[in-house]
């Protein structure tokens, strides 16, 4: 046959292309006039075409077994060509270098690359002829390739082998990832109206007709399958495989590597996946899934969530979601699509939502406020309340009537809170205001709290202010009070501080006129006193003792004011040395009266002024035996006892004891309970035990009741 007659034959293998041929009807004649000159009954076709996008690129689209008698039989497009994007113009450079023409026993003068078995390491040698042979895998002597032009265009490779082409490319894989599209078709139904549109364009030319369906071009069916298939494994969000539970393994995935492991180099990668299952997720991970998907219905998607460990150590959450592929004739799952996707991040923000939605919880259920949602209308979107009963508002706010502010609110507080809710979203900021509510006589305080929550609704909390109220006022009662004992004690420090002036002057400006009255008085008594009437001498012992008298009351004023104008200077006392030195002073004065002291738990040591604390001792001593009931020996007891932060003493008598509407009044200067001609002193003895004892950092009291002795209490800072 002359090469002229093979040129029409083979260029009809090549026009599918073209408005004016049939391809599929034309490619069996040519395959007929081709074959005599192979030993093989049948071609492998390799469909390419551009891409969409990027029309320079080609991806394989279709694997033909095409027979010179009977129907064409379709393979899968094995992965390495189905991942492979080769440029158009590589292509023709790979032909152009490796073509032979004429070389028999294909037809002279038409392009071809010719191969033998011989040529096999030189042809995987290069990235073209690599990609070619471990493909298709083919098992072959001589491989004749020749190119399918169009309009300088390459669209596809015709293989023809000896001996005879035998693909070992399983059958089960089918299209996969095509039917897979049309599984998440509805999910991405946006996406393949866009493909179909684009598809209608001059990207392909003229409208071929298909064998299969005459109403439909088989090339743009195929394309758009492709093409929506590259989309959903490079838009969805995880990995892809189809696993096949007869063979027990993946049988397709749509990428190399999952959570750091090289996939591609594992003979099953599915035996990897239960390796590197968490186990405490095992169940989850196998068994649930597994009956889950043996009850799954045809288009139930079934999931689950586990963990896997990364190549690199550390635990990550999957997500895997599955969908029957292929079903046994008698119904049992044979393979199923799975898609598995890291949400370690989408777990660790939810479980973060969580912690944050419990501890809102929590805060919301702790105040003791009512919280509501509520749009600018006054219509209750959610309430939040307590489970305190001492709200007046809960009961009324989780009623099954309440649904708008009125249903439970006076009208002038709902036009107050509307009021402020427009307020609040028109400044975008908190408003607040108070009302009160009365209810059976009881009023109750309530204050409002509202922030803006976009443009029509907002959060009121609504908070009982009735406690805070009554401390409030309780608190300005208090302050008022404390003003007024302020003011007193102004005027006291102003009194004391003119008290203090005049025990200066008493003590220097008129001691020494009282010293003249009481010596000429007593120089009157003495050379004047015998020749004196009754009456007279009455008058001149009167001037001496009112004299005596004066003299007492200013030194007792001198010894006041030094107390209060000389600083306390504190140093180790020996309290039972000073007691005893005190005691042996005032003998002939406790035994004029026949008066016991008795000392009982005395500390040995305290800190302090030693002369000042001897005072304050000796007054107290002093009034227990001048206070003494008649025909009764004074009786004094004084008793030490150890406190946290000071000594407490206290000392009592047998005396004639005190009225209680007298306990505070007789620390009082110059009060005095008794005339002088009853009980003599001056007033200031007990005023100055008080100050002393405040000196030293405590605090003085007294328990009597008349006829029944007192005990005067007083305590020292240790």
């Amino acid at each position: 046959m002359s090469s002229q007659s093979w040129l029409p034959s083979l260029h009809l293998a090549t026009a599918y292309l073209s408005p004016a041929y049939r391809f599929r009807e034309k490619l069996t004649p040519a395959i007929q006039l081709l074959q005599p000159h192979f030993e093989s009954d049948y071609a492998i076709l390799l469909e390419m075409a551009p891409n969409v996008v990027r029309t320079e690129v080609l991806h394989f689209q279709r694997l033909l077994k095409i027979p010179a008698k009977g129907l064409a039989k379709e393979y899968p497009i094995p992965r390495p060509l189905l991942r492979a994007d080769l440029s158009s113009k590589d292509l023709l450079n790979w032909f152009e270098i490796n073509t032979k023409s004429g070389s028999q026993p294909a037809p002279e003068g038409l392009p071809h690359y010719h191969l033998t078995h011989k040529h096999l390491a030189q042809m995987r040698a290069d990235r073209i002829g690599k990609l070619l042979v471990s493909g298709l895998e083919l098992k072959f002597q001589q491989l004749y390739v020749f190119p399918l032009l169009l309009r300088q265009q390459l669209w596809g490779l015709l293989c023809f082998c000896t001996p005879k082409a035998e693909l070992t490319i399983p059958i089960e894989g089918y299209y996969c990832t095509h039917i897979f599209a049309r599984t998440l078709a509805d999910a991405l139904a946006q996406q393949k109206y866009d493909i179909r549109k684009a598809l209608k364009t001059d990207f392909f030319i003229g409208s071929p007709t298909a064998i299969s369906s005459p109403s439909k071009s088989v090339k743009v069916k195929d394309a758009e399958d492709h093409l929506l298939t590259t989309i959903i494994t490079n838009t969805v969000p995880g990995d892809i495989f189809l696993v096949d539970i007869q063979a027990g393994k993946a049988i397709f995935s749509n990428t190399q590597y999952f959570l750091g492991y090289n996939i591609d180099k594992k003979e099953n990668p599915l035996e990897l996946f239960a390796s590197i299952i968490h186990p405490d997720d095992l169940n989850v991970a196998v068994l649930d899934f597994i009956h889950k998907l043996k009850n799954a219905a045809d288009g139930e998607v079934i999931s689950s969530e586990y963990r896997m460990q990364h190549k690199q150590g550390h635990w990550v959450w999957i997500s895997e979601r599955a969908k029957v592929f292929k079903r046994f004739p008698d119904g049992v799952v044979h393979q199923y699509i799975s898609i598995m996707q890291d949400i370690t991040k989408e777990r660790e923000a939810e479980l973060t939502l969580i912690e944050q939605k419990a501890l809102l919880q929590a805060i919301l259920h702790t105040l003791p406020d009512i919280k509501l949602r509520l749009n600018n209308m006054g219509q209750i979107i959610n309430a939040f309340g307590t489970d305190t009963e001492s709200n007046l508002l809960n009961a009324y706010v989780h009623s099954a009537d309440t649904k708008t502010l009125s249903d439970f609110l006076p009208p002038f507080v709902v036009r107050g809170i509307l009021a402020n809710v427009d307020k609040a979203i028109a400044q975008s900021n908190l408003q607040t205001f108070e009302f009160f509510l009365s209810k059976q006589g009881e009023v109750s305080y309530f204050e409002a709290r509202i922030a803006p929550v976009g443009e029509e609704e907002a959060i009121l909390v609504l908070r009982n202010m009735t406690r805070l109220k009554q401390v409030q006022n309780d608190l300005r009662e208090q302050n008022a009070k404390l003003d007024q004992k302020n003011r007193l004690l102004e005027r006291y420090i102003d009194s004391n501080l003119q008290l203090e002036n005049f025990a200066y002057i008493a003590s220097h400006d008129l001691r020494e006129p009282l010293r003249t009255i009481r010596t000429f008085a007593q120089f009157l008594n003495r050379n004047l006193g015998s020749t004196l009437d009754a009456e007279n001498r009455s008058h001149l012992d009167f001037v001496i003792g009112a004299a005596n008298r004066m003299n007492q009351l200013i030194e007792d004023l001198l010894t006041y004011s030094m107390v209060n104008s000389k600083p306390l200077n504190r140093e180790p006392i020996d309290l039972p040395q000073v007691l005893n030195d005190l005691l042996q002073e005032l003998q002939s004065f406790l035994e004029e009266s026949q008066a016991e002291v008795e000392l009982v738990n005395i500390p040995t040591r305290i800190y302090g002024s030693p002369a000042r604390i001897q005072q304050l001792f000796q007054n107290l001593i002093s009034n227990a035996v001048k206070f003494r009931q008649p025909n009764l020996p004074p009786r004094v007891l004084i008793r030490g006892q150890e406190d946290h932060t000071h000594w407490q003493f206290s000392v009592s008598d047998n005396g004639i004891g005190i009225d209680s509407e007298f306990h505070d009044s007789i620390f009082f200067i110059f009060k005095r309970l008794h005339t002088t001609d009853q009980y003599p002193g001056t007033g200031i003895g007990l005023a100055l035990v008080k100050r002393i004892v405040n000196q030293h950092g405590g605090d003085i009291w007294v328990e009597s009741e008349p006829g029944r002795g007192t005990t005067f209490t007083f305590t020292i800072l240790k």
